[in-house]
């Protein structure tokens, strides 16, 4: 759910890249910032920071996608 929601601006044509986004908790899942997030938790699902970035960049196919949509 959070790479669908991360995702969805992209899906949407409103930028190319989910992490274009400015409005996006993507950059706080990877910045080093403290925060309120469970950052630590969320990043763990993916299995580490790169898991995360390469599962969101694999979401931008619309077979990932519509998983999600079902």
């Amino acid at each position: 759910m959070i790479a669908y929601i991360h995702n969805n601006p992209a899906h949407h044509e409103f930028v190319t890249d989910p992490a274009d986004w400015p409005h996006s908790s993507w950059h706080t899942y990877l910045m080093a910032k403290p925060t309120k997030l469970s950052r630590k938790e969320g990043i763990a699902w993916f299995g580490g920071a790169e898991a995360f970035v390469k599962f969101h960049r694999m979401q931008k196919n619309r077979e990932v996608i519509l998983q999600f949509e079902d």
